[in-house]
């Protein structure tokens, strides 16, 4: 019986495991319209995921999470990730939230 444990290990392991897929690299992300970036507040390094199992999650919802978290209203220096799973796919975003404020003119 310890023989089968041993060979089923490195089947779960491979079942269990994943990859982070590097998805892109962006200057400025904003899901919302936003005004000039000359009056930028910066909040600092935030990052958000949105996970679904067996189902597609939405990259829109993990920027949205990390621009919230910072209390702004755009990311800076956006890096998206992908991560895959054997049943769980996420969506990642990292990067500089910023509060932009409107410009007096």
């Amino acid at each position: 019986m310890p023989h089968a444990t041993l060979a089923a290990l490195p089947a779960l392991g491979l079942c269990i495991a994943g990859c982070t897929i590097r998805t892109g690299d962006l200057t400025l992300v904003a899901t919302k319209n936003i005004p000039s970036m000359k009056a930028a507040d910066i909040r600092g390094q935030y990052e958000a995921s949105d996970c679904k199992t067996f189902s597609v999650p939405n990259i829109k919802e993990a920027i949205d999470r990390a621009i919230e978290k910072g209390n702004g209203n755009a990311l800076t220096d956006a890096v998206l990730y992908q991560d895959v799973g054997f049943f769980q796919s996420c969506f990642r975003a990292k990067g500089t939230v910023v509060k932009l404020k409107e410009q007096k003119e």
